[in-house]
């Protein structure tokens, strides 16, 4: 991507997708969240000024990846005040996170250029999906686990390729981790993935099964 910016490509109709969380390694390879915070400002940076738009699937925890990327979109789209409506990008939040929106935050978005997409949730039994559930029983977890995996595939709907850093291996609320699942949905269909797996994580356990370096079976057993 930095290679983009100075070199005048233009992604105009590209869709870039973020896979990224913290690593739960990150300390063993004597990195820090900040590093990893500096690592995606200068990514989507570069993606920004080569005119790509950003795609994302995430909620908006103060400090998280969401603010970080609001902040960036607002940067780039400071320069275009005849286009209140460019959005530079589209953050996906699945059911039932999108719940706890208010309506001055999706305002407070929009204004930085950033469009959030609700997922609708899916129906289950004995659910009423006007209400926020906790993933604090089996059942719960397995519709947590449903409705994120929804999100991730209507997000990769709207994708050109993605890139993916760090992720968690262990305590994720979906069937997989986040950033694994983002790979599969992305691999099957079709679409280009590129791992940075200097950062740890899902996406280093990754890039050394594409490299050789692990094998699938012993990816799977970690």
């Amino acid at each position: 991507p930095m290679q983009f910016s100075t070199q005048g490509i233009d992604l105009k109709q590209s869709n870039v997708a973020i896979s990224i969380s913290e690593s739960d390694n990150l300390l063993d390879l004597g990195l820090s969240k900040e590093c990893v915070d500096d690592l995606m400002v200068e990514i989507t940076r570069h993606l920004l000024i080569s005119k790509a738009k950003m795609v994302y699937g995430g909620d908006l925890r103060q400090m998280g990846f969401t603010e970080l990327f609001k902040d960036l979109a607002f940067q780039y789209g400071a320069f275009e005040k005849s286009r209140n409506d460019e959005m530079y990008f589209t953050d996906f939040i699945a059911w039932p996170l999108h719940l706890n929106i208010k309506p001055e935050t999706c305002d407070d978005y929009r204004h930085s250029r950033v469009k959030l997409t609700p997922v609708p949730a899916l129906a289950f039994p004995n659910i009423d999906t006007s209400k926020f559930i906790c993933p604090d029983s089996v059942y719960n977890q397995y519709i947590w686990a449903e409705n994120l995996t929804k999100m991730r595939e209507e997000m990769e709907k709207i994708t050109s390729c993605r890139i993916i850093a760090g992720g968690k291996t262990s305590g994720f609320k979906g069937k997989m981790a986040g950033v694994l699942e983002e790979f599969v949905i992305a691999r099957r269909k079709g679409h280009p993935v590129y791992i940075v797996g200097g950062y740890g994580g899902c996406a280093q356990l990754l890039s050394e099964v594409c490299i050789g370096k692990k094998s699938v079976d012993e990816f799977l057993r970690i």
